[in-house]
């Protein structure tokens, strides 16, 4: 019997290396043919050039201009924005959003926490209470822009571009956020005046509640972005002309909430808000004049 095993065993070793050795052989001598998946790069227009060799080389960061169903809400109705409006818009986020950090922070220290997708849409999402969004942050790594068109049309407007830098940094704080939290102390400063109902608040009422905008009361992470992006697209005198506007008791909140901010971004980002701020205002300034 333990013949017999022997003989089996050496007939199916040799059976195997016979195999191996005729799919090589077979495998050597095939010859592939073109593959069914279309692999060549595709032609690259002006603004698709454009687009890679500014925000896709340097940052890593994917660009959706082009009509793209599954990257939207579904629940606003939307259009992508008119071609020919794409680069003067992404020129403003390049110049006062992206450049801003690397310029105080570095490349290296931000690459890393930037959004890796930016979806622009023509209009903004309108809702039925009356609000309309201008930018979400999705999941910490996108960033959607509403609005592209309407833009196009203001951008030498201080106003206009302030506007637009406001909803990048709000959104970017966000991703801020969910990377490193915040202090909950910062939750602490108004944590009954936060409404659903915010919309129908006032500037004033804000203000006399301790919120830089209305917006700002929805709820603390929203007024944590909210907070912090009013301060950094306002100059140092439109912020204390902002503040003047607020009672003591108001103008007192809104000071702590600017402590702890300042406090988070310097201590977890590197960032110094005084310094982004003036990075900032030169930025918008040079958009409006067309020095880009």
């Amino acid at each position: 019997m333990k013949n017999r095993r022997y003989i089996i065993i050496i007939f199916l070793a040799s059976f195997v290396l016979l195999a191996n050795q005729a799919l090589w052989s077979s495998c050597a001598k095939d010859k592939f043919e073109d593959s069914i998946y279309d692999i060549v790069d595709p032609d690259l227009d002006e603004l698709a050039l454009w687009v890679r060799d500014s925000f896709v080389v340097p940052y890593n960061i994917e660009v959706l201009y082009r009509w793209e169903d599954m990257e939207t809400d579904m629940s606003h109705n939307l259009v992508p924005p008119t071609r020919s409006y794409v680069q003067r818009f992404l020129q403003m986020v390049k110049r006062c959003f992206f450049d801003t950090y690397i310029r105080l922070v570095g490349k290296d220290a931000m690459n890393p926490v930037f959004p890796k997708q930016l979806l622009l849409l023509g209009t903004k999402a309108f809702s039925s209470d009356g609000t309309a969004t201008a930018g979400t942050a999705d999941a910490g790594k996108k960033i959607e822009l509403y609005g592209v068109d309407e833009y196009y049309f203001r951008w030498k407007s201080h106003d206009t571009i302030r506007e637009y830098v406001h909803v990048m940094h709000h959104e970017f704080t966000h991703i801020l956020n969910q990377q490193k939290a915040y202090q909950l102390a910062f939750k602490k400063i108004t944590p009954a005046s936060y409404t659903v109902s915010w919309f129908n608040e006032s500037e004033t009422s804000a203000l006399n509640a301790g919120f830089v905008t209305p917006y700002a009361m929805a709820e603390p992470d929203e007024d944590f972005a909210e907070t912090f992006s009013t301060y950094v697209d306002h100059s140092e005198t439109e912020w204390n002309s902002l503040l003047s506007r607020a009672p003591e008791s108001g103008r007192n909140l809104i000071q702590k909430k600017v402590e702890i901010i300042r406090t988070y971004m310097d201590e977890s980002w590197h960032i110094d808000m005084d310094a982004l701020r003036a990075l900032i205002q030169e930025s918008i300034q040079n958009v409006a004049t067309g020095n880009n």
